[in-house]
């Protein structure tokens, strides 16, 4: 028995079609440079990003404002409201997709497993937001989020609530629950 899509047992579940967007546009204020354009391994860490999307066959954006993101040879998306973090690149993401459903990782996320995005893309599709909780942490990246929300994050946008956190909160955003062995990054 083979599985186009993903299989539990011998069910064969379909896959929600996704775009995927990666988060590269922050003004990374913690470590001074852009994340992901530092290396790991030798290897930018937008790339390792990249490549996880890339062997999943999933159309991937980059929502980044430097010419640098260029060379990865993805669409850029500029933020339709810069400066305003991983929100304003949310919605850019929910703008302009062509699917119901997007993922959205961060650049600097370069120890995210396979079976962690198949996980969030073959979830309840009815789910506005699936994202990935590990004891009482939640994780907005990775995460699937659904173009429904766009005008509720529109409206947190405009009101500058701009944590993702009261997001996931506001929209009661279902979460898969982790172990240890199972961290996404």
């Amino acid at each position: 028995h083979s599985c186009a899509g993903f299989c539990i047992g011998k069910v064969d579940i379909p896959m929600i079609p996704v775009e995927a967007y990666v988060l590269a546009g922050g003004k990374s204020t913690r470590m001074g440079k852009d994340k992901g354009l530092s290396t790991l391994h030798a290897k930018y860490m937008v790339q390792h990003t990249l490549d996880l999307l890339q062997a999943l066959n999933l159309p991937i954006k980059i929502l980044a404002s430097l010419p640098e993101y260029e060379q990865f040879g993805y669409p850029i998306v500029k933020d339709l409201f810069p400066d305003k973090g991983p929100l304003g690149g949310l919605f850019t993401a929910l703008q302009t997709t062509q699917t119901e459903h997007i993922l959205l990782l961060s650049c600097d996320m370069p120890l995210v497993k396979a079976h962690a995005i198949q996980q969030l893309i073959y979830h309840d599709n009815e789910a506005l937001i699936v994202h990935f909780s590990y004891g009482k942490g939640n994780f907005p990246f990775p995460g699937r989020y659904h173009t429904k929300i766009k005008n509720d994050v529109l409206n947190n946008l405009k009101e500058e609530k701009l944590k993702m956190m009261l997001l996931l909160e506001q929209m009661n955003a279902q979460s898969i629950s982790i172990a240890d062995n199972q961290l996404p990054h």
